[in-house]
């Protein structure tokens, strides 16, 4: 399992490094907003509509674009998706303990590929200007377009960019999350698409738990080892742990999962969105003989 601890060491470090560059940006972004906003022209505490005013709104969003997308910004993006090509590393060293003569599916790069270059849509330009400069555009030009508070719009802002209701700044959530997700999803597919062609119908469900692991995850890294086979039942919270963890079902499927979970795709969903946890494929001689003596197919 040595492997498999490096894998799951290498997706956290690798998103808890990006990240370390995101709290400055925000400040900065906050910085350059108040300094924007000071320029507006106001009739007394109300915002003036004003041809002026309307024009701002665009050059705001241009400008903390600028912010975002700062060189050290870019240079964290290259780290993270470098990580991409050492989890194929990672990966390919595992399974060569698991099957003689292993050689990666051909398709693992076509794969590779995709997912870098959705990543890079997600972390630049169009991503970053939809999903975290969209809700500064959309404040502003609600109180710019109908003379709102100043007050009011400035407070909203300063929320949005450094302390939302997830108790964190947009730029924060939005990355940790694409971060997160397109990482742990990427490997988990990678181990789906050879535990398929090596025949593997074993997993061990591993990860670190926190304090924020759902009942799902605790659940099952309890249960550690599944057979293909249980998916289903996973599914449905049928299973003695997630009874004890006190789980629930939240629209037919454990609480916090991906809405469209089936158990074909459990092994790269696995326990929605964040979750740092995979569910590893292992031969069936790693799994101890209680254990697999349960299964019956």
């Amino acid at each position: 399992m040595t492997d498999f601890k490096a894998l799951i060491a290498l997706l956290q470090s690798t998103v808890d490094n990006f990240q370390q560059v995101i709290p400055g940006i925000q400040d900065a972004l906050l910085d350059r907003l108040r300094e924007e906003l000071s320029a507006l022209k106001l009739n007394g505490k109300t915002i003036a509509i004003s041809t002026a005013n309307v024009k701002k709104i665009a050059e705001i969003k241009s400008k903390l674009l600028g912010i975002v997308l700062s060189d050290e910004y870019k240079a964290a993006v290259k780290d993270y998706v470098a990580a991409f090509t050492e989890i194929n590393r990672l990966q390919n060293s595992y399974f060569n303990t698991i099957a003689k003569k292993y050689s990666p599916p051909k398709v693992t790069a076509a794969i590779q590929k995709q997912a870098v270059l959705s990543v890079l849509e997600q972390l630049t330009e169009r991503g970053i200007e939809t999903n975290v400069l969209g809700g500064i555009e959309d404040i502003l030009r609600k109180n710019i377009t109908t003379g709102g508070s100043y007050a009011e719009m400035q407070r909203a802002l300063e929320n949005n960019i450094t302390n939302n209701t997830a108790g964190e700044g947009t730029l924060s959530k939005y990355t940790k999350q694409m971060t997160t997700d397109a990482l742990n999803q990427y490997s988990a597919q990678y181990s789906q698409i050879v535990s398929s062609d090596l025949g593997l119908d074993w997993f061990v469900y591993a990860g670190s738990n926190l304090e924020t692991t759902r009942p799902f995850c605790l659940a099952c890294t309890k249960k550690r080892y599944i057979h293909r086979s249980e998916f289903p039942a996973l599914l449905r919270g049928d299973f003695p742990e997630f009874e004890a963890f006190d789980g629930k079902l939240y629209k037919g499927l454990p609480a916090g999962m991906i809405p469209d979970t089936t158990p074909a795709n459990l092994p790269i969903n696995r326990g929605g969105y964040q979750c740092g946890h995979q569910l590893r494929p292992v031969s069936e001689s790693a799994v101890p003989a209680d254990v697999r003596a349960l299964i019956t197919v």
